[in-house]
């Protein structure tokens, strides 16, 4: 009895401080969402902890009480079918209090073992409960760090240490529940319990390195690892050899070159960070929305984390990582171009975690494999990573071609050494607003890039006072390297690759894997007002459409969206059309003209131009839809099998230019689904023959399903002016010379036709196109003169019937002047 008061007595004066604890840890929970947590609320629960630490306890109990989910300080008898548990509070943990995690097994887990073995019926949930204070991976060689970051073995005094360095900065990881019944075996429950024991200890490991990754590298360590590795020392007796130079000189040179590359990552300065950037994003932003990180989560446990991001804006560098800080992942060491290393910005990212690249390595052999082997030291030592696969900032909005430079040290790292498995994870940005927009336009209208410098930072400063909407940061699903290689070359793992791995199939594996990742991070973009407008806006002749129009087009795009989609990864937008529309009208450039008769939103010319970029982020989204809106342009009626056979025909220059990543079978399926939801949209009318038929020109339908096929129509007439200027021109033409010419026979297009679409007459767009031509047999490439197949014709006859004809008069007209300088090349 005296043992139940104190026992009492001890819960009441620790409830006492849990409120003023939880204020001051101030914790964020992951999952952010309780149904996340998959948690059976007719069965029991016991949390399974690290550690006996009280202060942890009581968090877990305020975070519980809270959701209404059983208190760890209570009783397990105290819930639901548990009559007959032994006495034991439904917190078990895996250390004792003050020693940190002293291996051992709960005796507590083995009593339920028993109990559970005596109530057949019965079973108990485990859910595995992490709490960490701080993000402080400490170092390696720092005794000081070590001691003040949240190690595993820490007594009460260090810790109350810990907890006060580290106020509002505590992150609770809530684990899946495991079926305590779904572990019994004929096997001895003691036996059984320390098996259980390593699983949660192993899952605790896992937890702490993917929240704040492994501990930091003493820096002249790194540089010394670097400098003394056998690929390094190599390259140092090439250059000794080839340039006459003595031993030290190039061993200074090699030293140089790590000094500029590595990063030298404090933590004082992410915590500098982690205060500004919440000031920067609350006065730039609305909102910073992010998907798909419980997806990531989950499947992420035990891997190595690369991030690959589209480029969208300077601030991504700074967006991500706030992200994973804030979702409780391990921030990344990020590849910056060395054009970001000016004074005082550089040495801040640098110990924020940036290391620093040359945008060439061309002829220095030393550089190239001081990097190189700078890359292989951090993936070995499983630090996550980040690097823009596309190079450079996108300045129209869709995918850059992918950049493979980086991307294939990684797969050469992983070849020499895979003990650590690592995982790709595609991101991606949407913004309402990007902050470089004008600059882009400018610089797409031929005015110079200007380079970094501090000028241009003060410059900068001046985007404070103008406010810049919502934006979102999408985690596309990882792809695990191991399992890609394995698909590419079965039994990958058995070759003896060497310091320089550069086996015949890289080449062809790294460019396979560029293109999923681009695949990946298209399929996990965001919705936004500003992109859904602009893509209805751009598709009408001047830019402008009635307000109740554009809202019943907004509803017709969103509900495609919701019932047909994109990919499971599509982040969805659950504002209505009415807060799509008011994104965009917050826009500089956007009007309205109030009349009687229901008012008009317009775009003025520069804003058209500007919004080309927003529409452009998620166009590969509505790309199929439209081709299948177009098909129907000329009032003609379709079987479905026709329409089949047409998009086929087109579906390889989309999927190639948008990175659109659905497969031949996955084609078919959306192309019908497309259909189905087009007729009970009313947009098309499936007569009694089975044929599909566009309504009346003169109904709103129809002017709405042409509205989502002009969101094709100028990619459509450039392929079309291609295929023409090919079919008068082709023979005994190269194709770069062919590449020109298209380039600058749609620059003249644009002008004639008033398209203000920068990308129409992007040079990497023809490059592309030339190399689908050839990938699906339509062009070949002999003695350095191109052959055109006879399939041409009938590609060339298919988009002839699906652009207006207005368009196909201009076509013509510049495919004549521009086959002129073609035949004189031929000649």
């Amino acid at each position: 009895m005296e043992l139940n008061v104190l026992d009492q007595l001890r819960k009441s004066l620790i409830r006492l401080v849990r409120k003023p604890l939880a204020f001051w840890a101030n914790s964020r929970i992951m999952p952010e969402k309780l149904q996340n947590l998959e948690l059976d609320t007719d069965k029991p629960v016991c949390y399974v902890m690290r550690d006996d630490s009280i202060s942890n306890q009581l968090l877990l109990e305020d975070f519980c009480l809270s959701n209404n989910l059983p208190s760890p300080l209570a009783r397990v008898s105290d819930q639901a079918g548990t009559d007959g548990v032994p006495p034991m509070e439904a917190c078990f943990c895996l250390g004792q209090r003050g020693k940190g995690t002293q291996p051992g097994v709960p005796d507590d887990l083995i009593k339920l073992q028993g109990w559970l073995r005596d109530h057949p019926e019965q079973d108990i949930q485990l859910v595995p409960v992490s709490v960490l204070w701080g993000r402080n991976p400490g170092h390696e060689k720092s005794i000081i760090k070590l001691i003040l970051s949240d190690r595993v073995e820490m007594g009460w005094g260090r810790r109350l240490l810990v907890m006060l360095l580290h106020m509002r900065q505590c992150f609770m990881f809530i684990g899946k529940p495991v079926s305590l019944r779904s572990q019994l075996t004929s096997e001895d429950d003691r036996k059984i319990a320390h098996k259980l024991s390593r699983v949660f200890r192993v899952h605790f490991h896992r937890q702490r390195v993917s929240v704040l990754g492994p501990a930091v590298l003493h820096r002249p360590a790194l540089v010394a690892s670097v400098v003394r590795s056998d690929a390094v020392e190599q390259a140092i007796q090439y250059e000794i050899t080839n340039k006459k130079i003595s031993r030290e000189k190039a061993t200074a040179n090699a030293r140089k070159y790590v000094e500029e590359v590595a990063a030298s990552y404090e933590n004082w300065v992410v915590k500098l960070f982690d205060h500004f950037l919440r000031w920067l994003w609350n006065r730039l932003y609305s909102g910073v929305k992010v998907g798909n990180v419980d997806h990531l989560r989950e499947k992420s446990q035990g891997h190595e984390l690369v991030y690959v991001p589209t480029h969208r804006s300077h601030m991504d560098y700074l967006l991500l990582s706030y992200v994973l800080f804030y979702q409780g992942l391990a921030t990344p060491y990020i590849a910056a171009g060395i054009n970001l290393n000016i004074w005082p910005v550089g040495g801040l990212l640098r110990r924020g975690g940036a290391f620093f690249i040359r945008r060439s390595f061309r002829g220095n052999q030393l550089y190239t494999t001081v990097f190189k082997e700078y890359v292989h030291t951090m993936l070995k030592g499983g630090y996550a990573m980040e690097y823009f696969i596309e190079g450079g900032r996108s300045r129209t909005g869709r995918l850059l071609p992918p950049k493979t430079g980086m991307l294939a040290m990684t797969v050469q790292s992983y070849l020499r050494n895979s003990r650590k498995p690592i995982m790709m994870v595609p991101v991606y940005f949407g913004y309402e607003r990007v902050v470089e927009g004008r600059t882009y336009i400018k610089e797409l209208s031929g005015a110079a890039k200007q380079p970094e410098s501090v000028k241009q930072l003060l410059k900068a400063s001046k985007a404070l006072k103008t406010s810049w909407g919502e934006v979102q940061v999408n985690f596309g699903d990882p792809i695990p390297l191991t399992d890609y290689l394995e698909q590419q070359k079965p039994g990958w793992r058995n070759e003896d690759y060497g310091n320089d791995p550069r086996p015949e199939w890289l080449s062809k594996a790294t460019d396979g894997l560029a293109g999923e990742i681009m695949e990946r991070i298209n399929a996990a973009a965001g919705i936004n007002g500003v992109a859904l407008s602009s893509l209805a806006l751009l598709a009408t002749d001047r830019n402008a459409m009635s307000e109740h129009d554009l809202l019943a087009q907004l509803g017709l795009y969103q509900r495609f969206l919701k019932q047909v989609g994109y990919s499971e990864m599509q982040v969805n937008c659950d504002d209505s059309e009415t807060e799509l529309l008011g994104a965009l009208i917050a826009q500089k450039g956007v009007g309205r003209f109030r009349h009687p008769q229901g008012d008009l939103i317009y775009l003025d010319s520069q804003a058209a131009v500007l919004m080309t970029y927003y529409r452009n982020n998620i166009l590969h989204m509505f790309a199929v839809p439209a081709l299948v809106a177009a098909c129907f342009s000329h009032g003609k009626p379709m079987s479905r099998q026709q329409l089949l056979a047409t998009s086929k025909s087109l579906y390889p220059f989309l999927k190639a230019e948008l990175f659109i990543s659905w497969s031949d079978a996955q084609l078919k399926q959306k192309l019908l689904q497309i259909a189905d939801f087009l007729v009970t949209e009313k947009l098309l009318i499936e007569q009694a023959d089975g044929l599909l038929i566009a309504p009346e020109q003169e109904t709103v339908n129809y002017y709405r399903l042409m509205v989502l096929a002009q969101a094709l129509a100028p990619t459509l007439e450039r392929f079309y002016l291609v295929l023409l200027l090919l079919n008068r021109s082709a023979e005994g033409s190269g194709c770069k010379q062919l590449e020109d010419i298209c380039q600058k026979s749609a620059q003249r297009l644009s002008v004639l036709i008033d398209l203000r679409s920068p990308e129409f007459f992007d040079k990497a767009l023809f490059r592309q196109m030339f190399r689908t031509l050839r990938e699906q047999g339509y062009l070949q490439e002999t003695g350095g003169q191109i052959v055109a197949s006879h399939g041409l014709d009938e590609l060339h006859q298919l988009l002839a019937q699906m652009v207006s004809p207005a368009a196909a008069r201009s076509i013509r007209q510049v495919a004549a002047v521009g086959s002129e300088p073609a035949k004189q090349l031929a000649a």
